[in-house]
């Protein structure tokens, strides 16, 4: 008996597969795309509209049930998309494919597809005809019931990509059957397309509840959810309620953007911007594009299953741990010269305040006795003076508060990047180990993977360094209800009122930093005994009489300097019994007879031409410990410079 049964199952479908073979034959050679392409253009959806590919398993595994809602999913969307002007449905095709590319069909013969074969979908790509079928269509639909291992997802990538079909949009569609929960579906068929399609929709259709679910959505297929479904947080505790169910013909909503024409290793990012991910292989990726990767989970998604499906995870793995080596560095020191923190003054009123008081103070005074009259009038008691003095002092101290304010966000910034580089890092591994059998969590890792990071339960608030109008703050909460992802440093409105640095933010320590870049007051590390011995000098500033601050040496700078007779030339070697006699000529007596505190002297330095003949401040010099190796080298940087100059 069952041996009867095999029998007249084996001569049914060996039946179905002649006449399949017969209707090929009668209507005759398929045309050769390539040459039609070469002939006729493609048409623009404005024009003709574009054509629709199904790319349609018929495996072995698909016999029966799965087949014939394959069948009804095509004819479903065919019908629903045929209605609308964007698409061509006389000039879509039916693309059936097992472990080889099965033959052409037309919309209307869906119902001849028979299943056998097994399960390889970079045999789409394989074929030639195929592949011309699909770089002509401005969508394509996958679908599918079945499971490949990780070499054929490889496979599949690198076919999608040499096809450079991975700018068009894709419908996926994978059919089985529902377990307790989403969480169990093995998305390994679509997972490859769903890396790099720009405009992606991952379906599960349930095959007892008949029932099609949205696994996930990105780009313009996203309009197709409800605002607290637009984002799933997939792991073991997601349900099928937690998920959107659709309808086929619902797709007819949506406008989808022409294809996007895309290099070999190129990918389009959710933010519309076209990324290389040659530049990450070979480290070319700049600061600003870095922050930009890390600041956006959606994009870092992309980037890490783009590169994991197709065989480059470890360079994407390389990338990131010198990021991590780099930050990690700047994070461990205090002060870093080589990304120090721009000074600035707030609106240039500063340098507005300073030549108000140097002009009400030297009134009269001219390029011999400018700096003179400058320090005899600042000691004076005149009470207009006084008022612009502290005038002064409040802009200081505005300037200060926004300087540490800047310095915060910064270290802020420095620990946030590590920690999204650690989660990066991690999620990777986790990428790696669940290929295996990929799970809808592999589609968002980022967000979805486990990361053993503080972040992945609480908010992230992030502040960036820059001017005013750059300033954000916002969280990165991740869960099921989010219509949206938004990484630790996106921008957002902040609601900080910006503009207000009355109270300075007492999160970093900058105590051994000046206003002026690259000087310490003292070491890093805690005072030491040769610190308690030899304090900076500190003192009241005689131009802003703010007290306590470090003092600082000011270098003018003059138009017109005399000759002195036997003066040694610039660059010779001299002899000299009294070289501290050479200080009082007119080429080397550069030291303003003033001194001030950092704040003013880094406003001396914005100013090109100071009033009432007080020429400029070339350089500017803090009185700070020369025992530390940077204040020494930079002492002695500045000195030559101001040389150089006279």
């Amino acid at each position: 008996m069952a041996d009867t049964f095999i029998q007249r199952r084996i001569s049914l479908r060996t039946n179905l597969l002649r006449g399949f073979i017969q209707r090929l034959t009668l209507r005759g050679p398929e045309p050769d795309p390539d040459e039609s392409a070469t002939q006729e253009h493609v048409p623009s959806p404005t024009a003709a509209g574009f054509p629709v590919c199904f790319a349609v398993d018929v495996s072995g595994s698909t016999e029966g049930c799965v087949l014939r809602m394959e069948q009804e999913a095509i004819i479903a969307i065919s019908t629903a998309l045929g209605k609308t002007t964007q698409y061509s449905m006389s000039r879509s095709s039916i693309l059936p494919w097992y472990d080889k590319a099965y033959g052409r069909l037309p919309l209307k013969d869906v119902k001849d597809l028979i299943s056998f074969g097994g399960t390889v979908p970079a045999a789409i790509f394989r074929d030639r005809k195929y592949r011309s079928y699909l770089q002509q269509a401005g969508l394509w639909v996958l679908i599918t019931d079945g499971q490949i291992d990780q070499s054929d997802v490889r496979d599949f990538s690198n076919s999608i990509l040499e096809a450079g079909v991975h700018g068009t949009a894709c419908v996926i569609i994978a059919f089985g059957y529902q377990g307790w929960s989403p969480f169990q579906c093995n998305v390994s068929v679509g997972i490859s397309v769903f890396a790099v399609a720009p405009h992606c929709l991952f379906l599960y259709h349930a095959i007892h509840e008949n029932k099609t679910y949205v696994i996930q959505a990105k780009g313009c297929f996203q309009e197709l959810l409800p605002d607290d479904k637009r984002f799933i947080l997939f792991n073991e505790s997601t349900r099928w309620d937690d998920l959107h169910s659709i309808r086929y013909d619902e797709l007819a909503r949506v406008q989808v953007p022409q294809p996007a024409k895309l290099s070999r290793d190129s990918v389009l990012l959710p933010n519309g911007k076209i990324f290389d991910m040659r530049t990450i292989y070979n480290n070319k990726v700049s600061n600003d594009d870095t922050l930009e990767l890390l600041s956006d989970p959606a994009s870092l998604d992309v980037i890490l299953l783009a590169a994991n499906t197709r065989g480059t995870g470890y360079l994407i793995e390389a990338w990131l741990e010198k990021i991590r080596k780099k930050h990690r560095l700047a994070a461990s020191k205090s002060f870093d010269r080589e990304e120090v923190i721009e000074r600035e003054d707030i609106g240039c009123i500063g340098l507005l305040q300073l030549t108000t008081l140097i002009v009400y103070a030297t009134n009269g005074a001219d390029e011999d006795n400018f700096w003179d009259v400058l320090r005899s009038q600042c000691l004076s008691q005149d009470q207009a003076l006084q008022d612009l003095k502290s005038s002064l002092c409040y802009r200081h101290q505005l300037n200060w508060n926004k300087f540490q304010f800047n310095m915060n966000a910064r270290y802020q910034l420095l620990s946030k990047i590590q920690n999204q580089v650690d989660g990066a890092l991690s999620t990777i591994s986790h990428i790696e180990s669940g290929m295996a059998a990929p799970s809808p969590a592999l589609l968002t890792p980022m967000s979805s993977l486990p990361r053993n990071l503080e972040q992945n339960a609480t908010s992230l608030h992030s502040i960036r360094p820059g001017s005013e109008h750059d300033w954000s703050s916002l969280s990165c909460s991740i869960g099921p209800s989010h219509t949206d992802r938004l990484g630790p440093f996106s921008t957002e409105p902040s609601p900080m009122i910006v503009g207000t640095y009355d109270e300075p933010s007492p999160q970093v320590d900058i105590s051994t930093i000046t206003f002026l870049p690259e000087f310490k007051t003292r070491d890093i590390s805690g005072m030491s005994d040769y610190d308690m011995g030899h304090p900076p000098a500190y003192d009241k500033c005689l131009l802003c009489d703010r007290p306590g601050l470090i003092q600082t040496l000011l270098f003018r700078s003059r138009s017109t300097v005399q000759s002195t007779r036997g003066l040694p030339a610039p660059d010779s070697r001299s002899g000299h019994k009294f070289p501290l006699v050479l200080g009082n000529y007119a080429e080397t007596d550069v030291i303003a007879p003033i001194i001030t505190c950092d704040g003013c002297a880094f406003l001396f330095q914005q100013v090109k031409q100071l009033p009432n003949g007080g020429g400029s401040v070339a350089a500017c010099l803090p009185l700070v410990p020369l025992k530390l190796i940077e204040n020494r080298s930079k002492w002695v940087e500045v000195l030559s410079e101001v040389y150089e100059q006279l």
